[in-house]
């Protein structure tokens, strides 16, 4: 292929970014520092794609996935401290993870 050819093919495939942010938390009683990530991306002629992810950037581990993939939700968490149900599945799972990211990365401090 040319270099025309893969250029052209690139900008067919490369997905719209429509948002995209991530923040951080330190936690300095258990020395952890917490990521956040989210992008939400956009297809030509197929689906939109939203993720969020939490990890511990001090060991590099993933702690809990959320996505919405052509209007599916799913989502898990990989934490192996936490308490409830890892594992739910469809929107439970989303929830589930969503909301063990915005009470892992909530301010102490506005509570």
């Amino acid at each position: 292929m040319s270099a025309a050819d893969v250029a052209r093919l690139n900008d067919q495939t490369r997905p719209e970014v429509l948002g995209s942010w991530s923040s951080s938390k330190y936690d300095a009683i258990n020395n952890r520092c917490y990521v956040r990530i989210y992008q939400h991306t956009r297809r030509k002629s197929q689906y939109d794609y939203e993720v969020q992810q939490v990890y511990d950037a001090q060991v590099h581990e993933l702690l809990a996935h959320a996505e919405i993939k052509d209007a599916k939700k799913s989502g898990t968490i990989w934490d192996q401290s936490y308490k409830g149900d890892r594992f739910p599945g469809g929107d439970a799972g989303w929830e589930a993870a969503t909301t063990y990211m915005d009470e892992l990365m909530a301010d102490p401090r506005k509570e």
